[in-house]
């Protein structure tokens, strides 16, 4: 183990609360070159052994990749012939500088082969034979179009693309997305088939998966509810590299809701790394980030994936938005990816959000959507917003969806991407707990149920933009670290909507609960 490396509480913790019955497969990929992918993998591979994995990194760059460079290791140059199997695989690996993290290079002659079981096989037989010995595996597949590099990461546990902001990755990411998922769906083994002839049928043109289903069910609507089921157990994970702005912070979840909403692809927005110097300084040490820059805020968003891909009920992010489903309206609420007790505020936010999205000009639409289905879309937004920003409209409106939602429904099922490799639903609020009328909202309950949603502090502020220090105090109940309480209850009610409380409740009893300690250490000598 590094020196420098020192291992947190909170990090033995995750370690324990893993997700344990199998090895861990991470696959990196990229839909354009030199956006970061060995950066982040690489960082991932030292996180996971520094909690006790025994981590085995694999470059699968053509032309020579950089992964074992970004660990400080030096590539024998000598060696067996490059090839696609097993045997060949397990020659190349060399031991790093790092315990518990070895790799198998890249090397300039490097022209894998395709192998006759195919790479869903190949995948398989290589972490069979190498389970012994490790017990995660991570690809670095780089930059599409190549055949290893979609045929890993779609049937890879924890598939991750890497983008960078700037309009010809965002492009590239999303065509690369487009022709994953679309692979993904021809490969379900009972109706993969009616996805291949659509697919045969289109040319040169491929559809979004979404079109993908609509003429699937325009034929089969059963088969095409079953595709759709089967789609929301690929969940590949967004990482946007090298951000600058605020812009750049956005660009994330925009993608992300055009994958979604409009494109029929089930990604998920994990993190946005910034471009910081401590990036530049470990490269060119030859030391990874999380070993030169612990502290970094690029190092705290490379904890943020390796948790969801190591927590298997992580919840989403609040808000998420929902997949496209074939013969579904959205509701108004979806279309603005609002919860139902979303203020007037939030409603005109969320407004401004979608209005810039789908006005022909936003980096995330660009070459994948077309004007006529950004001009639809904004349309429904325009439709959403002088639904749900006008009182009189919005409680009929209410009324209507309850009455078509039943007293017995259960939640309509959420954005699926409850970690890799597995589909769930939004988590209900609270977590099924049974909260009655007056409850006490106390600092330690607010605690327990974040818990018990599978978020961090971290992950409640990266959502509300409350500072960490503000989060501990309230659920420790140190209220002289508080702020006044006119801001104290903004805070509040951000938290309980993170959390699905009714905000009104949380905020009222936690008030009164703060007044009387102010109080009792006024009085205090």
């Amino acid at each position: 183990m590094h020196e420098r490396w020192q291992i947190r509480p909170d990090i033995r913790k995750l370690a324990a609360e893993a997700q344990r019955g199998g090895p861990l497969v991470v696959v990196a990929a990229a839909g354009k070159g030199g956006v970061g992918t060995s950066l982040v993998l690489a960082n991932l591979g030292l996180f996971f052994a520094q909690i006790g994995k025994r981590v085995l990194l694999i470059d699968m760059a053509r032309g020579g990749g950089n992964l074992h460079a970004m660990v400080g290791h030096s590539a024998r140059l000598e060696g067996p012939e490059p090839g696609a199997g097993a045997d060949e695989l397990a020659a190349r690996i060399e031991e790093t500088p790092i315990a518990n993290l070895a790799v198998v290079p890249a090397r300039p002659a490097d022209r894998r082969r395709a192998p006759s079981l195919g790479w869903r096989g190949w995948l398989e037989e290589t972490v069979a034979r190498l389970l012994p010995r490790f017990d995660a595996f991570l690809f670095d597949c780089g930059a599409w179009p190549r055949r290893e590099a979609f045929d890993l990461f779609v049937h890879a546990a924890a598939p991750i693309v890497v983008c960078a902001p700037e309009p010809t990755a965002v492009e590239s990411t999303l065509g690369f997305l487009r022709e994953a998922t679309n692979r993904f769906l021809a490969s379900e083994p009972e109706r993969g088939a009616f996805v291949r002839e659509v697919l045969a049928a289109t040319g040169h043109a491929p559809p979004t998966p979404a079109e993908v289903l609509e003429r699937v069910a325009d034929r089969d609507e059963a088969a095409a509810r079953e595709l759709f089921r089967h789609v929301q157990s690929f969940v590949p994970g967004l990482v946007v590299n090298q951000v600058r702005v605020r812009g750049d912070f956005d660009l994330g979840p925009a993608v992300e809701s055009v994958a979604r909403r409009i494109l029929g692809i089930p990604l998920r927005f994990l993190a946005s790394i910034e471009a910081d110097d401590a990036i530049w300084k470990s490269v060119r040490s030859g030391r990874p980030l999380l070993v030169e820059a612990p502290s970094s805020k690029p190092a705290r968003e490379i904890e943020r994936i390796a948790r969801w891909i190591l927590l298997p009920d992580a919840a989403p992010r609040p808000g998420a938005p929902r997949l496209r489903e074939p013969g579904r309206d959205a509701s108004l609420y979806e279309v603005l990816e609002l919860d139902r007790g979303a203020s007037e505020e939030e409603v005109r936010r969320a407004y401004r959000r979608a209005k810039d999205l789908y006005s022909g000009q936003h980096v995330a639409t660009r070459g994948h959507v077309a004007a006529a289905d950004q001009r639809r879309a904004l349309a429904r937004a325009e439709e959403a917003y002088e639904t749900l920003v006008d009182s009189k409209l919005r409680r009929p409106y209410d009324r209507t969806l309850s009455e078509e939602e039943g007293p017995e429904a259960p939640p309509p099922p959420g954005p699926t991407g409850a970690g890799p490799g597995r589909t769930s639903g939004t988590a209900a609020p609270a977590d099924r707990l049974q909260l009655e009328e007056g409850t006490e909202y106390t600092g330690a309950l607010l605690r327990e149920l974040r818990r018990r949603r599978g978020m961090e502090r971290d992950d409640v502020a990266a959502v509300t933009r409350i500072g960490t220090a503000y989060l501990r105090a309230i659920e420790e109940e140190d209220f002289d670290a508080l702020p006044e309480e006119v801001f104290l209850k903004g805070y509040l009610r951000q938290v309980a909507r993170v959390l699905g409380l009714p905000d009104r409740d949380v905020v009222d009893t936690f008030l009164r609960r703060f007044r009387a300690g102010r109080r009792r250490q006024a009085r205090r000598p």
